[in-house]
Formats: structure tokens, C-alpha cells, sequence
């Protein structure tokens, strides 16, 4: 029997080019969600512009029977390179969560807030520098809203006029005050938001508004440029957070005379980061166990 001559190494053949591993990874991720709802493409390397497939899933039938086919109710893209996201991403109509998180995002479409019923939305570690106000304000049953890590220097007044929203996360960005009231200079509305971070920014004072938000349980605003909270304080009656349990103002500019309420059975403590040499308890925050001013 003749020598067969010795394999070689098809390099060719191992190094597909990136579409078709595109290509590839979305058909699985694809038949996945057919049986879940859940599309989950995190970390799997896409670059450019959101893949158009992506939008078009509840458009074509990838279950064996079309009527065992979930509609998509959530979308992970994060970790990845992307710099867009299409406006036909409103074809995925049923999606709630949207998690988009450590890509190159520079601007989100409008219809990612008015044609999707969305409840979470996570766009923290991107590249954005603005949000389209009109479109957030019929983002009516977004719950939790975060934009932590971007490049925002002000934040749209509609998103204090979402009557849902429960967590906002705007940690790391360039902001340098917060609306005073919510779209066509309305009080703000979100009533039910229970988490605020506004860690990080540029801010000087914080709204008078704020004083409106009654289901606030924990506020962040360390690492700012706060000399006082005066307008805070000066919250008139009926407004006020009786179930605040922290609150962080640590790495700010506050003064020494800097009076902040809280629960007679709770405690504080201020640190010379501050320059704090009094803090008053004033009450009443009855279910707040500390206050962070370090």
C-alpha cells in the first residue's frame, strides 16, 4: 500500500469569517428562545450596529410547530462592541427587559421607549450623551431604568414623570443638576421610585422636588460636588421619605452646619471627608437605621 502523504492543517477552513460566526450565533440563540422567550446573545462578540435579524424574530417560525413558539420577552445583548441599535427593534413588541449593558452605544432609537412595553432597562457602561425625552414619556411601565457609566450631562424632565419607574441608576455621568420638575413643568411623579444612585456626577444641590418621591428607600449621592441641602430640607408638609433606610453623601462639600434627619432609634456618622462636626437628628425617618456622610 502506497504512503499516504501526511495531513495538513486546514487554516482556511477554522477561520470563518465573522458574519457567518454572526450568523451562526444567532440561529442558536435563536432556537433557544423559541423555547423560552429569551433571546441571550451577551458576550458573544457582535460589533456594528445591532444585527436586523435580531428585530425580525417573532416575524418567522423557529419552533417545529409555530404555535409552541415563545414571543420574545427579553433581550440580552451585553458585553459586546455595539454602536447601534435600529428602529425596527420595535417589531419585538412583547420584549419587557432589555439589557444592553458594556457595549459602544452613542444614542438609543426612540422606539426602544414608545413601542416596547418595557419594565427594565439596562444601558449602564455605554457611550451616551443624551436620551430622546419625548419618546421616554411613553415608557409608562418602565420599573427600573439604568444608565450608570455614560456620558449624560442632564437628564430628560419625562423621566421624573414615570409614575412606574422604582429604580434609577445614573451613577458615573456628567450631570451637573437634576430637573426641578417633571415634562411640561409638572411636579414630579414618580411616586413608587424606592432607589435613587446618583453617585459620581457633578451635581451641586439636589431638587426641592426629590422631597415627592415618599417610597424613596435609598439614596446615593456620594462622590458629588453637594455644599447643601437647604431646598431638600425645606420640603413642604405631606412630603417627606418615612421608609428611608440609606442614605450615602459621602466625598461631598458639605458644610459643618449640615442638619440631616433621621430615626431617633437609628444612628449617623460623619467623617472629616465632609467636614462634618454636627449632624442634628430631626426626624422623622422612622425605618432609616444609618446615614453614610464619609
Amino acid at each position: 500500500m502506497a504512503n499516504r502523504a501526511p495531513l495538513q492543517r486546514n487554516d482556511a477552513f477554522f477561520k470563518q469569517p465573522a458574519a457567518s460566526d454572526t450568523a451562526s450565533k444567532i440561529r442558536r440563540a435563536y432556537d433557544r428562545c423559541a423555547g423560552c422567550g429569551v433571546l441571550n446573545l451577551s458576550g458573544q462578540n457582535l460589533s456594528g450596529p445591532l444585527p436586523a435579524a435580531v428585530c425580525s424574530f417573532q416575524e418567522e417560525s423557529w419552533a417545529e410547530n409555530w404555535w409552541e413558539q415563545y414571543p420574545v420577552s427579553k433581550v440580552d445583548v451585553s458585553h459586546n462592541a455595539l454602536v447601534s441599535i435600529p428602529p425596527e427593534i420595535c417589531r419585538l413588541s412583547e420584549c419587557q427587559c432589555f439589557l444592553a449593558f458594556s457595549n459602544r452605544l452613542a444614542s438609543v432609537p426612540e422606539e426602544l421607549f414608545s413601542q416596547l412595553s418595557l419594565k427594565q432597562l439596562n444601558l449602564r457602561a455605554n457611550c451616551l450623551s443624551s436620551l430622546p425625552g419625548a419618546a421616554l414619556a411613553a415608557a409608562e411601565q418602565l420599573v427600573e431604568l439604568v444608565l450608570t457609566e455614560n456620558q449624560l450631562a442632564s437628564l430628560p424632565p419625562e423621566i421624573f414623570g414615570l409614575q412606574a419607574l422604582e429604580v434609577l441608576e445614573v451613577a458615573s455621568n456628567r450631570l451637573n443638576a437634576l430637573p426641578p420638575c417633571s415634562a411640561g413643568g409638572k411636579a414630579w411623579a414618580c411616586c413608587r421610585l424606592r432607589r435613587l444612585d446618583l453617585s459620581s456626577n457633578a451635581l451641586a444641590a439636589l431638587p426641592k422636588a426629590l422631597g415627592a418621591c415618599g417610597a424613596l428607600r435609598e439614596l446615593q449621592a456620594a462622590g458629588n460636588g453637594l455644599e447643601e441641602l437647604q431646598d431638600l430640607l425645606a420640603a413642604p408638609p405631606g412630603h417627606g421619605w418615612p421608609n428611608l433606610v440609606l442614605v450615602d453623601l459621602g466625598n461631598n462639600r458639605l458644610g459643618p452646619k449640615l442638619r440631616v434627619g433621621v430615626a431617633s432609634d437609628g444612628y449617623a456618622r460623619g467623617r472629616a471627608v465632609n467636614r462634618l462636626c454636627h449632624i442634628e437628628l430631626v426626624g422623622p425617618f422612622p425605618r432609616m437605621p444609618y446615614l453614610i456622610a464619609a
